[in-house]
């Protein structure tokens, strides 16, 4: 009787082991399909994915469907706090959609609107530097953001009174003294 029972424990040990053996497997199976669509750049496949992965691919379907703004919310409803290894990757993503947005503004002759898209791909990539002071794509991105962007200084107005000790006129009054008698 003991034996018996101790059998059907071994069985339902193994059905249960072989149950989460499967799930392993299947779960290997869609990550490796993942995987293969986001290589290949088929990013319809990708976005079936049943995690923040598949949001993933789906942003970057509307990124590459030229839909910035709409790719823009997607990549902003993924909580980078709880998949952190997708933290760099949406960051660096969004930086780009960013930057491919400021580029349609300029082409249309709309310069104003495309500065504060180039100060938000520049915070990002700044994030990203400052958890990984190595990634040299985000360092190249940065570096291109920055020439990309007036020169603060051509954009105040020197009749501005907001820091008039500043102004070229203070400078070159302040240069100069009167001899004491």
């Amino acid at each position: 009787m003991i034996g018996m029972t101790q059998n059907k424990l071994m069985i339902v040990g193994g059905v249960i082991l072989l149950i989460a053996c499967g799930y392993q497997l299947f779960s290997l199976h869609e990550d490796w399909r993942y995987n293969h669509s986001m290589r290949a750049g088929d990013y319809p496949a990708a976005s079936g994915h049943t995690s923040e992965y598949g949001v993933f691919a789906n942003a970057r379907q509307l990124h590459q469907q030229g839909d910035y703004a709409q790719a823009q919310q997607v990549f902003a409803a993924i909580d980078i706090e709880q998949s952190p290894r997708l933290r760099v990757p949406v960051l660096f993503e969004l930086s780009q959609t960013y930057i491919r947005q400021a580029v349609d503004f300029e082409k249309k002759g709309d310069a104003e609107q495309r500065i504060p898209l180039l100060e938000l791909a520049k915070e990002n990539y700044r994030k990203i530097l400052r958890n990984d002071p190595d990634n040299w794509q985000a360092r190249v991105n940065l570096a291109r953001v920055l020439r990309m962007l007036p020169d603060a200084r051509l954009l105040v107005d020197d009749d501005d009174d907001v820091m008039p000790e500043r102004s070229p006129q203070a400078t070159v009054q302040t240069m100069g003294h009167d001899r004491l008698p």
